[in-house]
């Protein structure tokens, strides 16, 4: 999209400088991706700095995904820089290349462990990464029922909203002879391949994206213009490098989703969704921009400008839009300010636009239900390695 209309190309800046820095393994020295199924997807992520060789030249696309591998590939896409202090974790050991990786996801609640041990080399099985994904994405989990899996009774109940997400995006699918194989170990290929699915243009790097896109864009940097596009898919913007997206002229026919930083959209910009999930959050509205349904989930969110907004869902407190939507909703318990006037909640936590849509496209969807990834929360892989059904 940026300059080029080229699928999720990197610019060439970016690439020759972290090849110089030794980050990561040239595509053409890859001799194990040669004639693999996943080779596309794994050198088109390599490109981008979010999927790193294992040293001699390969990229082990074969090889099982460790919990090590799967907090890294979800702090690049998520963006995570701030560390926790992780020194009561004893496998971790702090030479090791994975131990800042573990002390981003803790700090970003990806990670927690069983308070002493981590893991961290331990195997992730694909009910476990289905659901992580869901949940770093924010996707819908009550779009589809799970019937049409033949091993639909072993996929545990913590992570069956997770996997109903990402199979009815079309992020991943079952395996021959219609199962799902929940129990069963994913490797680095096939988790690539989930994010490859996920999102068609990724802009990881500061300047100016045109042209349409037929699926979804991920923002991961700071200072990045979508200008002159219809986006037939959702938007991300992630938390990482202050990432902050200014739409010119876009169209997006999905939703706009923020998970950290801000976003503008001047007068010729329209979306049908925004859903805010960061704290802090800062969205303008030009005067002429257009947003059908706002969804608000992070505390003191902003919204300025003279644009307009059809309808707005608030569920969490401090929220300050210069606006008069057609129609307001607050939950109950909490206040808004809303074009200067105080609105006090009189329901129950609203459903809204939801969260991202990685299949791609269509309005804002009523009645979606997302979970933040906060510490204690069971759905996840933050814990031990998990033996039978026992959350992970």
């Amino acid at each position: 999209m940026k300059r080029h209309s080229r699928k999720k190309r990197v610019g060439t800046a970016f690439l020759a400088a972290a090849l110089t820095a030794g980050l990561l393994v040239p595509a053409s020295a890859a001799s194990d991706l040669e004639g693999h199924w996943a080779r596309a997807a794994m050198e088109t992520w390599a490109e981008h700095g979010v999927v790193k060789g294992v040293g001699g030249g390969g990229y082990a696309p074969d090889g099982v995904l460790s919990r090590a591998q799967l907090f890294t590939l979800m702090n690049r896409i998520m963006g995570v820089t701030e560390k926790a202090d992780i020194t009561k974790f004893s496998d971790v050991a702090p030479e090791a290349w994975y131990a800042d990786e573990i002390a981003k996801a803790v700090a970003a609640g990806i990670a927690q462990g069983d308070g002493t041990k981590m893991d961290p080399e331990g195997p992730v099985t694909r009910e476990q990464t289905a659901l992580v994904y869901s949940r770093v994405l924010h996707l819908d989990t009550k779009s589809a029922a799970l019937d049409g899996f033949t091993d639909r009774d072993q996929i545990s109940s913590w992570a069956a909203e997770g996997v109903t997400a990402v199979t009815a995006a079309g992020i991943m699918q079952g395996v021959p002879g219609g199962a799902f194989a929940p129990g069963k170990e994913i490797t680095r290929a096939e988790a690539v391949t989930m994010l490859d699915n996920s999102i068609e243009t990724y802009c990881g790097e500061a300047g100016t994206y045109t042209g349409d896109v037929e699926g979804n864009v991920l923002i991961n940097a700071s200072s990045v213009i979508l200008k002159d596009a219809v986006v037939k898919g959702d938007i991300y913007v992630m938390a990482g490098s202050g990432a902050n997206a200014d739409l010119q002229g876009v169209e997006a026919t999905g939703k706009i989703v923020l998970l950290g930083g801000g976003v503008s959209l001047d007068k010729a910009s329209k979306t049908a969704g925004l859903v805010v999930w960061s704290d802090g959050a800062k969205v303008d509205l030009a005067k002429g921009a257009f947003v059908s349904l706002l969804t608000v989930e992070g505390e003191d969110t902003t919204v300025t400008g003279g644009g307009s907004i059809k309808a707005a869902v608030i569920n969490a407190a401090g929220a300050n839009l210069a606006q008069k939507p057609d129609k307001v909703t607050v939950a109950s318990g909490l206040t808004a300010t809303v074009a200067g006037k105080t609105v006090k909640g009189t329901t129950g936590k609203s459903s809204g636009g939801g969260g991202g849509s990685p299949g791609g496209g269509g309005p804002a969807a009523e009645g979606g239900d997302r979970q933040r990834l906060t510490p204690g929360d069971p759905g996840d892989i933050r814990g031990p390695v998990p033996h039978s059904s026992d959350p992970p």
